[in-house]
């Protein structure tokens, strides 16, 4: 029987890699995107654009107001590296739990962690790592 350990780390090592595929394979071909193709309309026909220019304002009203709505000017410098020190963070951890079970069983014989413990560790690497290579 397959490990769930070998089975999380696989399938989050190969899924991104895959879905960028499959993206690639049977997406769009044309490289143009939605905003583009209104853009087009919008200038083909001049009767449209004044409404055009309100609908594309509100936009940008919209997402200003959503990005923004839990904070007031710029966010600080430490709120940045931290969001940004997270994923990597949880990756070096997982990492060394699992370098230390490895010791703990070859020297001792003994299991530190549980089985699902070990399954989200290695989850937790082969996504990291299946982003890396599917970029």
């Amino acid at each position: 029987m397959i490990p769930l350990e070998a089975i999380t780390a696989l399938t989050g090592t190969i899924i991104p890699g895959a879905f960028k595929l499959i993206k690639s394979i049977f997406g769009k071909k044309e490289n143009r995107s939605h905003q583009e193709s209104l853009d087009d309309i919008a200038l083909a026909k001049p009767e449209i654009l004044p409404a055009y220019i309100d609908a594309l304002s509100k936009q940008m009203e919209a997402q200003t107001n959503w990005f923004q709505r839990d904070t007031q000017g710029e966010v600080s410098q430490w709120v940045r590296d931290l969001r940004s020190a997270i994923r990597p963070s949880v990756v070096a951890c997982s990492f060394i739990l699992l370098f230390i079970e490895g010791i703990l069983m070859v020297a001792f014989g003994k299991q530190m962690l549980s089985e699902p413990t070990r399954a989200a560790c290695t989850g937790f690497i082969g996504t990291w790592f299946g982003d890396r290579v599917s970029n």
